[in-house]
């Protein structure tokens, strides 16, 4: 399958459908309610392999996110190269996990609706390398055979926390040329510069201009980390506006492709690397739905103990199929 040859299906209509669902699907100035979000985490990447070594998971003594820019440089190993964690792409792992997604999807096992998929107005998916590839590989093929002009847009409000190297972005330009069938403008604030940096700076961030940075990652037992972190407070804001962004849209069924701490604030759960579900978005002030504009938000030692049990799943399956190997 050559993505390039979709991209006549999708990039000739999805602007004017954005436009178009902003509007047609009111009544008296009303939103229509029943929206349902089709939930999608990415697959396995390598910083999620990383993370899973010994004395490499969050939080243990001596942790670094700091690379060699390349194998040739201070390294032998090539699983050191930068190009791994800088905006992570899916492992051999990941992309297995994501065109399983894609049989399931095609079988209708991982949900209760089997034909959800016909019903997606909208895809949105995170402009991280990882939700790209998995959108790709595990959705995309289901629009593309069923000739629906649905817009693919990228959304810089759905990215990861920027936790590490690896939730650092790309430049447009460069992601645009990689996945051309994608929208790539209409959410971006500075889309006349595709260089511009869309993915959180805590120097560029004029909400904190004149504040000190203070690091909210574990710091104590010798780690390092090589870049600044996206404060919670920042990371909470994000969130809203994100839950807010979903409100405003009209569309009946939108696909959410994006992050474990995305979908945690967003519904309190968590979800396995190409975990896909259904979730109403409606709230109407229920303590019990799905979707709450104030979020889940977790604490920095929640977030560390969750971390820590994620990746050891990941070490666990690896060690797994080793041994079937």
């Amino acid at each position: 399958r050559n993505v390039y040859t979709w991209s006549s299906i999708f990039i000739n209509n999805h602007l004017l459908r954005l436009r178009e669902g902003k509007d047609d699907d009111s009544v008296n100035g009303l939103k229509k309610r029943n929206k349902r979000i089709v939930l999608i985490r990415h697959g396995c990447t390598y910083m999620n392999e990383y993370l899973s070594k010994p004395g490499c998971k969050w939080g243990d003594a001596n942790f670094t996110d700091v690379f060699p820019t390349s194998t040739l440089d201070n390294s032998s190993d090539e699983t050191n190269d930068i190009s791994l964690y800088l905006d992570t792409p899916l492992s051999n792992r990941g992309i297995k996990q994501a065109n399983e997604l894609s049989q399931r999807i095609q079988l209708g096992k991982d949900n209760d609706e089997p034909d959800v998929i016909k019903d997606i107005d909208l895809i949105i998916v995170s402009p991280l390398t990882r939700a790209l590839q998995t959108m790709e590989l595990g959705l995309l093929p289901h629009i593309a055979a069923d000739a629906k002009k649905v817009p693919i847009v990228a959304l810089p409000l759905a990215a990861e926390r920027l936790y590490l190297i690896s939730d650092v972005g790309k430049p447009t330009s460069e992601l645009s040329e990689r996945f051309p069938y994608v929208d790539f403008e209409s959410e971006f604030s500075n889309n006349n510069n595709q260089d511009y940096h869309w993915w959180y700076t805590f120097d560029n961030d004029a909400t904190v201009q004149n504040t000190e940075y203070v690091e909210w990652r574990p710091i104590n037992e010798g780690q390092t980390y090589a870049c600044k972190g996206e404060p919670s407070r920042r990371f909470h804001r994000r969130m809203v506006s994100l839950y807010d962004w979903l409100d405003a849209r009209t569309e009946s069924t939108i696909a959410l492709v994006t992050h474990w701490g995305v979908i945690q604030w967003l519904i309190g759960q968590d979800f396995q690397n190409c975990e896909m579900r259904i979730e109403s978005f409606d709230d109407n002030g229920d303590d019990n739905a799905s979707f709450r504009r104030n979020g889940f938000m977790l604490s920095d030692e929640e977030e560390k103990e969750i971390f820590s049990e994620g990746e050891t799943l990941i070490a666990n399956e690896m060690k797994e199929r080793r041994k079937a190997d």
